[in-house]
């Protein structure tokens, strides 16, 4: 459970790159889409989607490397050689989940209706998180590692990749609902 707690850190630190990196773009957009600049927000939602995952991608990539690295000023915390072990294959995972952890949020930010966020979010976590990989099955009645569970359990991101990737080049998010003054006499 320590290994687990220190991962998880590093991982919030990680992604709190994303996220604000998100929530600012989606500002940005939703601007440029209310301008009725569509041509422009297309370009904008390829800079931020793609280029923006990428590098928000490195740097959440390079603070857990340098958490992993790191890992000697948490001997008090990770006891034994099996707290440390396990921590260092939890912060690989976390490796292997970052990009759908990364690309997500810069998914997130793209406006559109609430419909997709709705079906999509919970969709993964739950039909996916849960059911396909449901760790209380795979720990307790097929007593797998913990390792092979905590990978299972983290999946859910990366395999909401593609359903995100999908919805950006569907251009279904370019969606003006701002609405003109005469409108609203």
């Amino acid at each position: 459970m320590a290994a687990n707690s220190v991962a998880q850190v590093a991982r919030q630190l990680a992604t709190v790159v994303a996220f604000g990196v998100s929530n600012a773009t989606a500002i940005y957009l939703g601007k440029t889409i209310g301008a009725k600049e569509f041509h422009l927000a297309k370009e904008y939602g390829k800079r931020f989607f793609l280029w923006l995952s990428i590098i928000t991608g490195a740097v959440g990539g390079g603070i857990i490397l340098i958490v992993c690295s790191d890992c000697k000023s948490c001997d008090d915390t990770l006891t034994g050689s099996a707290g440390v072990s396990l921590f260092y294959v939890f912060c690989y995972v976390l490796l292997y989940t970052l990009p759908g952890d990364q690309y997500d949020p810069c998914g997130g930010c793209i406006p559109g209706r609430r419909r997709y966020q709705v079906w999509s979010d919970p969709g993964c976590v739950y039909h996916v998180g849960m059911l396909y990989s449901s760790g209380y099955d795979r720990a307790f009645v097929f007593h797998a590692p913990v390792q092979v569970v905590y990978i299972l359990l983290m999946s859910d991101e990366v395999i909401k990749v593609p359903i995100t990737v999908m919805r950006y080049r569907s251009y279904k998010w370019i969606q003006n609902v701002t609405r003109e003054k005469a409108e609203l006499a």
